[in-house]
């Protein structure tokens, strides 16, 4: 595969430090919503954290530097953790 650019490194970097953003605010909504007792809306945001997430996981094998990638990795480990502990507690209290 090519090397992409040093413009289109730093705009894919951009891209995918934005999913990951987009994916921490709404986990951030649905723990809010969970906290106000709205299960439906809470676990529609953690669906598109979910989604946000998927995206931001297909664009990380083009992002070439070691260091980001090993972070965006880790990064969405943890959210995809976050969100697994909060569905469970959703499922439990509806």
């Amino acid at each position: 595969m090519d090397s992409l650019s040093s413009p289109t490194q730093k705009n894919l970097t951009g891209f995918v430090e934005g999913e990951l953003e987009w994916a921490d605010e709404f986990l951030e909504d649905a723990v809010t919503y969970f906290q106000l007792r709205h299960f439906f809306l809470a676990i529609e945001s953690l669906q598109h954290a979910s989604e946000a997430m998927e995206i931001a996981e297909r664009s990380l094998s083009d992002v070439t530097e070691p260091n980001h990638r090993r972070r965006y990795q880790s990064n969405v480990r943890a959210a995809r953790e976050r969100v697994r502990r909060l569905e469970q507690s959703i499922m439990a209290e509806r």
